[in-house]
C-alpha cells in the first residue's frame, strides 16, 4: 500500500498576520451588513406610513370639499341665485316651542330685547352689498336703467342688499306694533300716516306669509297628553336643519357697503319707475 506524500510548510509571521487581519475584518464587516438588513424594514414600513397618511390626508380634504360643494349646490337648488351661497353652512336646530321659553327676541321690550333685535335687522336700516351686472343678469333683474348704482369713486356696482334681513325687519315692525306704548314714536306715524302705516303692516305680513308658504317646513309636530289638558298638546320643540344664520350675517357684514347716503345719487335722467315694482 502507499500513501501519498503531503508537504507541509511552515507559516511565516507576515502570512500569519496577513490571515488574521482578513478573518477580523470579515467579523467587523457582518456585523454592520446584518444592521443593515435590519434597518430596511422599518425604512420601508416609514415609507408606507407615510404615504398612507399623504393618501388619507388627500382624501379627507377632497372629502370636505366635496361635502361643502354638495351643500352649496343644494342651497343652490333651494333657492335663488345668490352672491351670499358661499356663506350657507347647514346644521340641525332643535326650535324651543315651549309657551314659557326664555327668548331674547321675545317678550316686553327693554333695551335688551332691541339690542337683540337691531343686531339682526341692521338697526331698522336694510344692509346693502354691491352687486355686480353678472349678478343682476342671474337674479333677473339686469338691463334696467332705474338700477341704483353707486358712484364709480364709491367703487361702482349696483345696490342689493339680503332678503332675511328684510323679513326679519318686517317682523320686527310686527311685533313693535303689539306694544304701541313702549313704542310712541311708531304710535305718532300711526297718527299722522296712518294710509303708509296700514300699507307697511299688511306688506310685512305678507312678505312673511310668502316665505312661509315658500318653505312649506314640512317638519312633524308630535302631541302629547299633559296632566290638566283635556285636549292633545302639540310638542313644538322639532328638529329642523337650518342655515347657520350667524354665518350669514357675518357674510353681510363683510359684504356691507358703507357709502355715506348723501353719495347715494342717481347717476343719469329719465331713468325712473313710473311707479313701484310690482
Amino acid at each position: 500500500m502507499t500513501f501519498s506524500s503531503q508537504s507541509y510548510s511552515r507559516i511565516t509571521g507576515e502570512d500569519e498576520d496577513a490571515q488574521e487581519k482578513a478573518f477580523t475584518s470579515q467579523l467587523t464587516i457582518r456585523p454592520v451588513e446584518v444592521r443593515r438588513r435590519r434597518w430596511w424594514p422599518w425604512v420601508l414600513h416609514g415609507a408606507l406610513i407615510g404615504l398612507y397618511t399623504i393618501v388619507f390626508l388627500t382624501w379627507a380634504v377632497s372629502l370636505r370639499r366635496s361635502r361643502s360643494f354638495q351643500f352649496n349646490k343644494c342651497a343652490s337648488k333651494q333657492s335663488m341665485y345668490s352672491p351670499a351661497h358661499e356663506a350657507v353652512h347647514y346644521e340641525t336646530v332643535r326650535f324651543n316651542g315651549s309657551l314659557d321659553f326664555p327668548s331674547p327676541y321675545a317678550g316686553p321690550p327693554s333695551p335688551a330685547i332691541d339690542a337683540a333685535w337691531d343686531r339682526i335687522t341692521t338697526n331698522n336700516a336694510l344692509w346693502t352689498i354691491r352687486l355686480s351686472d353678472d349678478d343682476l343678469e342671474r337674479i333677473h333683474k339686469a338691463g334696467r336703467p332705474s338700477n341704483v348704482r353707486y358712484r364709480p369713486e364709491d367703487g361702482g356696482g349696483n345696490m342689493g342688499s339680503i332678503e332675511v334681513f328684510h323679513q326679519l325687519h318686517c317682523l320686527n315692525m310686527l311685533r313693535k306694533y303689539t306694544y304701541p306704548k313702549e313704542y310712541p314714536e311708531l304710535q305718532k306715524l300711526w297718527t299722522t300716516r296712518p294710509k303708509f302705516i296700514r300699507s307697511h303692516l299688511d306688506h310685512c305680513v305678507e312678505m312673511i306669509r310668502q316665505n312661509l308658504m315658500c318653505a312649506s317646513d314640512i317638519g312633524v309636530i308630535s302631541y302629547d297628553w299633559i296632566s290638566g289638558w283635556d285636549k292633545p298638546f302639540p310638542d313644538f320643540n322639532t328638529y329642523h336643519k337650518c342655515r347657520n344664520f350667524n354665518s350669514i350675517l357675518d357674510w353681510a357684514e363683510r359684504h356691507r357697503v358703507h357709502v355715506p347716503p348723501t353719495h347715494i345719487q342717481r347717476l343719469g335722467d329719465k331713468i325712473d319707475l313710473p311707479d313701484a315694482p310690482n
